[in-house]
């Protein structure tokens, strides 16, 4: 059962993005499709952290209400960023998706250079 669960999980982030998306383009207000989303996806973060594993199926409902919470507002986001800036300064996106990305290969590199995963968290756990 949890399998069909996970496999439905990343389609109601896709729905939501799609929907908030549609609206902040309709309205055109694009700013107000993207900070409440992020709000919904803290709180229930919190909420299921603090659930914990006392309480699983409540702690799970909330992580699902995160995860599509957290990825709703990406693509209003960026036609914000768009918005806000002049034509010649919209490589600023392009910059955003670099630094993401270097941060990424930044961790990979970081893991397969010491042969632990560990290495790249080391900062958030506080031993090293």
């Amino acid at each position: 059962m949890l399998d069909a669960i996970g496999c439905a999980l990343p389609l109601l982030a896709v729905g939501m993005m799609l929907v908030a998306s549609h609206f902040a383009d309709r309205s055109g207000h694009r700013k107000a499709f993207v900070w409440p989303f992020l709000v919904v996806g803290a709180v229930a973060f919190g909420g299921s952290y603090l659930l914990g594993v006392s309480s699983f199926w409540p702690a799970f409902v909330l992580l699902v209400i995160a995860d599509g919470a957290m990825y709703a507002p990406y693509r209003p986001f960026f036609a914000w960023i768009s918005d806000r800036l002049r034509a010649r300064r919209r490589g600023a996106i392009a910059l955003i998706n670099s630094c993401g990305a270097l941060g990424s290969y930044g961790v990979i590199w970081l893991d397969t250079r010491t042969g632990n995963p560990d290495a790249s968290y080391c900062w958030w756990r506080r031993r090293c």
